[in-house]
């Protein structure tokens, strides 16, 4: 499969939500910051790894909570004066009273543990009105290949399927129907809009999945909506190749044997089953994979610039998440 033109820019969608807090310095501990060694942010490692290994224009939309967030993927950006591929940006400002709004609606979670960051992707037909397709991407990952390669997939969809997720439908789990992780994922949202996403369509999903689970409690949120929702849609999710999902510490998803193969493709590695915090403290948690780990979280961001003298890299104006009948573009 061939990827994207090099001329056609692809929209992909992160969060860096709670990443201001997570990296400011309490009080009292000025000088102890100050002598600890520079932290390794796994958000900075996503962001440098995307960028280093895509061959097509980007935009990017970053999820962030409060505008310390931000402001630190302001400060790396700024240091690309000439990338290897054009690349915009936009801020989205994720209200979370916004969000609860939107869940009760559909009756759906109240809380996620990846925080209303995680809970507003199911909201991005609404939240990002002009675009039509969007790749959604957590930042727990190191990306390995050019993920312009991902966008003909949505060529492929059938009529009936609205989103695409890797996984081995071979290899169910609990919360994982199908083998499926939505980590990563494929969202063509105008034809998700059509089928009523993040409306109707979940309502129906949700209702149906209470009525037969009514002491329910979502613990996985977002994650625990999209299992919901393919159970009742069965035929609603493409499946993406296990590569751009790989897994190293959760075995029952290695179906492709991606820890053994010498020449298993991996696209995306993902560290989901290991590190959940915003700063990785050790290398030695990631194993075999600490070497590529370590090689992001060295580079510096100077080094993604080609040397050309024009500037290709600016931020777009930003979006704020409002309520239900203010929500809009400023």
């Amino acid at each position: 499969m061939q990827q994207a033109h090099c001329h056609q820019r692809i929209q992909v969608a992160m969060s860096a939500c709670k990443l201001g807090e997570a990296l400011s310095v309490q009080p009292g501990n000025a000088t102890a910051a100050a002598a600890a060694p520079k932290p390794y942010i796994k958000e900075e490692i996503a962001l440098k790894s995307l960028l280093r290994n895509a061959r097509c224009p980007l935009h990017l939309y970053i999820l962030v909570a409060a505008d310390a967030d931000a402001e630190i993927v302001r400060s790396w950006l700024q240091r690309l004066r000439s990338p290897w591929q054009p690349v915009t940006y936009s801020f989205v400002t994720i209200d979370d009273g916004a969000v609860l709004e939107r869940l009760a609606a559909i009756h759906g979670p109240l809380k996620g543990y990846m925080g209303y960051c995680g809970l507003a992707r199911m909201f991005f037909t609404e939240f990002l009105p002009h675009e039509e397709r969007v790749l959604w991407l957590d930042t727990d990952t190191v990306v390995n290949g050019d993920v312009c390669q991902l966008w003909p997939h949505f060529d492929c969809f059938n009529a009936s399927q609205i989103i695409g997720f890797p996984g081995d439908p071979t290899i169910p789990n609990l919360h994982h129907p199908f083998g499926l992780c939505s980590c990563v994922a494929l969202m063509d949202l105008t034809r998700m809009r059509a089928a009523g996403w993040g409306g109707s369509f979940m309502a129906a999903a949700l209702e149906a999945h209470l009525k037969v689970n009514p002491s329910e409690v979502f613990p996985y949120g977002d994650q625990d909506v999209l299992r919901i929702v393919q159970r009742h849609y069965p035929d609603s999710a493409y499946r993406l190749p296990s590569g751009w999902n790989v897994m190293p510490f959760c075995p029952a998803y290695d179906a492709a044997m991606h820890e053994t193969a010498v020449d298993a493709f991996v696209g995306i590695i993902h560290f989901t089953c290991t590190v959940k915090q915003h700063i990785y403290s050790s290398m030695a948690s990631f194993g075999r994979w600490a070497w590529l780990v370590q090689f992001y979280a060295d580079m510096r961001w100077e080094w993604l610039n080609e040397g050309r003298s024009d500037l290709r890299m600016f931020e777009r104006q930003p979006i704020h998440v409002g309520n239900m009948s203010s929500h809009a573009r400023v």
